[in-house]
């Protein structure tokens, strides 16, 4: 149909699984997932290369903040929770498919989802930002 409809449509656009099918094979629950998109050509270059070489920070952004106030944190975790809900794609798993008709990996946009915040405080510490970054890449 979608050829049909448009004969232009570039091949890696075309789903030959309709997304209730995709409930199914991938073993997910519509109670739980907002939404089941196929990874970009990119997304999937980068889940590839991570499988590669699972210890790689190539595609990670470890940062930290210096602030000069006390982080209320119950208020900064709701905070987080607003955004995820605000923007389905931080509230993504990525989840493998086992048959050969379908993508090799579907990002699933869940209706919630936990948030877990780590805050350190190191205000009574006096860290280089040598060390700073070594604990990051430690996370």
């Amino acid at each position: 149909e979608t050829l049909l409809a448009d004969t232009h449509c570039p091949i890696e656009a075309i789903s030959l699984v309709d997304e209730p099918e995709l409930f199914s094979i991938l073993n997910v629950s519509p109670r739980d997932v907002t939404h089941i998109y196929p990874l970009t050509s990119h997304q999937r270059d980068m889940y590839l290369g991570m499988l590669h070489d699972p210890d790689t920070l190539n595609n990670s952004m470890g940062c930290y903040t210096r602030m000069s106030f006390r982080v209320d944190e119950d208020l900064w975790k709701l905070a987080i929770q607003q955004i995820q809900k605000e923007h389905g794609v931080l509230s993504s798993t990525l989840i493998e498919s086992n048959v050969p008709y379908a993508n090799l990996v579907y990002r699933l946009e869940h209706n919630s989802v936990e948030t877990n915040l780590e805050y350190v405080d190191f205000s009574n510490q006096r860290l280089s930002t040598e060390q700073q970054d070594s604990w990051l890449r430690e996370c």
